[in-house]
């Protein structure tokens, strides 16, 4: 079911409908938190399953294994402090025996806890590498002419090998690593014991299965989204008008700017050779900077919008990424849900573990003591950033473009953090003042190069291609034959789409630029005159209007879709 669908459209006003109905009629209800989440539950099963029937099989093996295993280490938990009371108040043992058996019941409890844990994390886990790197896996034995290993494994079950191992049987289900990612992150905070086990499985399936989380994210957390859920929402005619301003301004980002400019980065890097001058390549990466950026925002406008207009606000995952001064920055301004998912459940555990704490104190041990303080801090923490980052391409796809792109990210941070003391020594020699606006603005266009050299391994899935168009770049520009080569990669009404993308840019910039400065646009807009909102309304639909008369066959689909 697409966004932009009519089955979309009639889906949420009837769920609209119904949702607010309940409410209405059950308000004088004992229960305080009502029955939305049951209208909400049904319309995600409903909403799934009309996405395919086989999605709901994961998502409930999902739901039912984080579930169960957060509710059991959530009782170990809670037994651990009973036993530890009662421990407590023995009278018979000395405070050193006390002590003792509090370790020894701590120990065994964890050990419980992180059995389930590991259990869990092996079967969820293990369904999303299946269905996201099989294919990639049985490519890679067949392209090394071992094609028999990974038959043996499809024929292993019947005798004709139509099984669900069949590279080309995988389809990967909706959202799988949105709402996997998730559900991971409720069971290491249940681990943890952050908070209380969710009791009913039906309001956690409500927490892992909504329904516009799955389209594209955000990554949700249980504490942050899960209570929202459960509450009783009653109509509000402002919530509905906000989510719709900003359903609206993410379809205005998808089809009149990102699907404009899809088909001609499309063709100007269908014959990459060693004659493409550098000069086109830089046009199409800075277009793809704009396709990547107005495609998923666009998404994520879009499910946020619909969010609210349920009530419901969800983890917002963009934050005017390309006003960031260094990349690091960017990457917290950029996919903020997966950032922070990877920051506390793989940067700080990994960074904190007994290796990377022995590689801290063996740094301390350098005779030069601003060295040996800034290795012992930075050191472990450049490590786990590598691996985060390569965790973050893997997520991706299993592709060594997506490898490449992912380690290109965290070696440069790795080594802007390692470096930083040489950069502070440079800006004192030469008396930078770092909160200088033209410093600033300087820091950005270099954040912006940085990263969209990255969107070379991004885009190109051919790494050999990556680096041929930075070859060509760096040492073979010729920007003279740029309007020849446009018109080589010519796609239908070229030139409308572009100026089309390009208005849409100076629309997207403005609202970036108010909202850094924290001016809240759709409050703005939303008390602005009513001429004005008419005419600016009027324009924007005909912009897309327009935009869907251009958009090719393959337009529509978002680049997030299926991850």
């Amino acid at each position: 079911m697409e966004l932009y669908s009519l089955e979309f459209a009639i889906f949420m006003a009837v769920l609209l409908a119904v949702y607010y109905g309940v409410e209405k009629i059950f308000y004088q209800s004992k229960y305080n938190e009502g029955y939305q989440w049951i209208v909400l539950t049904v319309a995600n099963m409903i909403f799934y399953g009309l996405c395919g029937l086989t999605n709901l099989i994961y998502i409930f093996t999902t739901s039912v294994t984080t579930f169960a295993a957060g509710l059991y280490m959530s009782k170990r938990t809670e037994r651990n402090a009973l036993d530890k009371k009662a421990l407590k108040n023995d009278e018979t043992k000395s405070k050193d025996e006390i002590k003792e058996a509090k370790a020894k019941l701590k120990a065994k409890y964890m050990f419980d806890k992180r059995v389930a844990l590991v259990i869990v994390l092996l079967i969820n886990v293990g369904i999303l590498a299946y269905l996201k790197y099989w294919s990639t896996i049985y490519e890679f034995f067949n392209g090394l002419g071992a094609k028999s290993v990974v038959e043996t494994i499809e024929e292993s079950v019947t005798e004709t090998g139509n099984t669900i191992f069949s590279a080309s049987s995988v389809v990967i289900p909706l959202g799988i690593s949105f709402y996997t990612f998730q559900s991971i992150s409720y069971l290491i905070d249940m681990y943890n014991g952050k908070y209380k086990a969710e009791n009913n499985f039906f309001k956690y399936l409500n927490f892992v299965s909504f329904f516009p989380q799955l389209l594209q994210g955000p990554i949700n957390r249980y504490d942050q989204l899960g209570n929202q859920l459960k509450e009783r929402h009653k109509f509000d005619l402002d919530n509905i008008h906000r989510g719709m301003l900003r359903m609206a301004y993410g379809f205005f980002k998808k089809y009149a700017i990102a699907d404009m400019v899809s088909p001609i980065i499309i063709a100007a890097f269908r014959n990459i050779d060693s004659k493409t001058p550098g000069c086109i390549i830089v046009f199409t990466i800075l277009l793809y900077s704009i396709e990547q950026y107005c495609d998923f925002s666009g998404g994520i406008d879009m499910v946020m919008g619909a969010s609210k207009m349920l009530g419901i606000d969800m983890m917002e995952n963009f934050r005017q990424p390309y006003f960031s001064k260094s990349l690091g920055e960017f990457w917290r301004r950029w996919h903020i849900s997966l950032g922070a998912w990877m920051r506390d459940y793989i940067f700080y555990p990994v960074a904190l573990t007994k290796p990377m704490q022995s590689l801290s104190k063996a740094c301390k041990k350098i005779n030069n003591k601003a060295l040996a303080t800034h290795l012992s801090r930075t050191l472990p923490a450049c490590l786990a950033n590598l691996l985060v980052f390569f965790i973050v391409g893997l997520w991706h796809g299993a592709n060594a473009h997506f490898l490449i792109w992912g380690i290109y990210n965290g070696l440069v941070i790795a080594l802007s953090d390692l470096f930083s003391p040489v950069f502070d020594k440079m800006v004192t020699i030469l008396h930078i003042n770092r909160e200088n606006k033209y410093y600033k603005a300087f820091a950005i266009v270099r954040t912006f190069i940085v990263v969209n050299i990255g969107w070379y391994f991004d885009v190109l899935v051919n790494p050999k291609y990556s680096f041929l168009c930075l070859r060509n770049t760096f040492i073979y520009f010729k920007p003279g034959r740029f309007l020849r080569r446009l018109k080589d990669c010519a796609v239908y009404q070229q030139n409308l789409c572009l100026n089309l993308a390009f208005i849409g840019c100076i629309v997207v910039l403005i609202i970036s630029i108010l909202k850094e400065r924290g001016i809240d646009p759709t409050e703005k807009l939303m008390k602005s005159p009513i001429p004005f909102r008419v005419v600016l309304y009027s324009t924007l639909i005909i912009m897309m209007l327009v935009s869907f008369g251009l958009s090719s066959a393959s337009s529509g689909s978002f680049m997030y879709a299926n991850y």
